[in-house]
């Protein structure tokens, strides 16, 4: 996905996607990670290393993706104190 206008479709204001607004979505990571973590099983790679939450997060952010319809998003990192 690029930032940056396609001038195919940019071009023709009679295009599907020019009609349509865009959205841009933005996803507090930190929660992502704190409710995956909780959330998915013991899951581990064959090395040991635990790797549930970053699967959870990933499920979570291609579902939220597919929900949205956003043209783009990002994430944030709230640090802890």
């Amino acid at each position: 996905m690029s930032l940056l206008p396609n001038a195919d479709t940019d071009a023709d204001s009679n295009h599907p996607a020019a009609t349509q607004p865009k959205h841009l979505l933005l996803v507090d990571i930190s929660s992502y990670f704190y409710r995956a973590f909780h959330a998915m099983p013991d899951l581990r790679s064959p090395a040991g290393l635990p790797t549930g939450a970053i699967y959870g997060v990933a499920s979570m952010l291609k579902r939220l993706g597919r929900w949205a319809g956003a043209a783009w998003w990002s994430t944030a990192w709230r640090p802890t104190m």
